[in-house]
């Protein structure tokens, strides 16, 4: 597998969000229906949220219809002998506000800010000026995903899904001389994989990848425009 990632020919990721030109024509629906994210055997939902006892956390994953077709894309373009691990999808405002109290608890432990890990939809400014209020998982626009192997194991990325670390950035590994080949490589993977199937990343966690929502309008420059809002109600019937 590490030689197969070695031959193939993967850009290093850019430090900092460029305008995407490729999608300033394309447009989210806010009335799009929310889809339940099926397993087959190119993308692997995870109910990690509700194994790890995040109050609010749902039992299957869930997103608008366009991001779940982007995500199929997505997968498609990853060679043989990988796969996506989706860990986590649209979320609950009791979820999010869990998170974000877990993330501002274990940031300050290393002298962190908490809230470049997880959304406070109490403080939806921010100390980061987050381009909305609304957190982006809650519109089903985000999905949290990691690179894995064909039987279901997470390729090894330097940090693990939602770690607190200075290394979580998506560009981390790029000017790092003593970086995890592989590390490196799966990232630059998951990278372009997702942003050829119309996803912008949220370049403080390599994981999180956003469509159609404000989030993705921010990142990739795309100026104001439709978009996806908050989903109050859990679609998990």
């Amino acid at each position: 597998m590490s030689s197969l990632l070695a031959s193939l020919s993967l850009p290093p990721i850019p430090s900092a969000p460029a305008r995407r030109s490729d999608l300033v024509w394309v447009e989210a629906d806010p009335q799009e229906p929310m889809l339940r994210i099926p397993t087959t055997s190119r993308v692997r939902p995870m109910a990690t949220l509700l194994h790890r006892g995040i109050p609010g956390a749902t039992r299957d994953l869930w997103v608008r219809k366009s991001v779940l077709d982007r995500l199929l894309v997505a997968a498609s373009l990853l060679p043989e002998g990988f796969c996506l691990i989706v860990h986590d999808a649209w979320r609950s405002t009791v979820a999010q506000r869990a998170l974000s109290e877990e993330a501002n608890r274990l940031a300050a432990e290393l002298g962190l800010d908490g809230e470049t890990f997880a959304f406070n939809p109490d403080n939806p400014s921010g100390s980061l000026g987050y381009p909305t209020d609304d957190p982006p998982h809650r519109t089903g626009g985000a999905v949290d995903v990691m690179l894995g192997t064909a039987d279901g194991h997470e390729w090894p990325m330097a940090v693990p899904f939602d770690g607190i670390s200075a290394l979580t950035s998506t560009a981390a590994l790029e000017a790092r001389p003593d970086a995890d080949p592989h590390a490196l490589l799966g990232r630059r993977l998951l990278y372009s994989v997702l942003t050829r199937a119309g996803f912008t990343n949220y370049p403080a966690e390599f994981w999180h990848y956003d469509f159609g929502n404000a989030f993705w309008r921010h990142f990739g420059s795309l100026g104001a425009g439709p978009m996806y809002r908050s989903i109050e109600d859990s679609p998990e019937p």
